[in-house]
């Protein structure tokens, strides 16, 4: 199964927490539940610097795997997109997150799949 991106509109808040949901999907498109033990995640900037150590993190076989991240996984010091919103400068930064599993289809059992979504962190700089 081919890597699929999704992006998220969300910016959230240096800091605080995010849980975003994964679906793994088979070829018809139908949700799976990933095989035992081949659940991992990991966050990385847009250049893909591992953050936080978070680097081939196993979760529980699920579906959908919802990854929680929170306190300095959420960080904003590497933030290089400045705007001006209601006359408060926001840096903004980059954040990837992959999960990659195996699913049994049609086609074959253990098809590795990976999925990553693509978030912004943000703080406050000035006022």
């Amino acid at each position: 199964m081919p890597n699929a991106y999704q992006i998220d509109r969300v910016s959230v808040p240096a800091g605080s927490s995010y849980s975003p949901e994964f679906t793994f999907r088979d070829e018809a498109k139908a949700a799976t539940t990933p095989n035992a033990g081949t659940v991992t995640w990991t966050l990385t900037d847009k250049n893909g610097n591992v953050k936080n150590s978070r680097e081939d993190v196993a979760v529980d076989s699920a579906n959908p795997v919802i990854v929680n991240l929170e306190g300095d996984d959420l960080t904003a010091e590497d933030a290089d997109v400045f705007t001006i919103e209601q006359g408060v400068k926001i840096a903004k930064a980059e954040r990837r997150l992959s999960i990659r599993g195996e699913i049994d289809t049609t086609l074959g059992n253990n098809r590795p799949t990976t999925m990553e979504l693509i978030f912004f962190v943000y703080k406050i700089v000035a006022v």
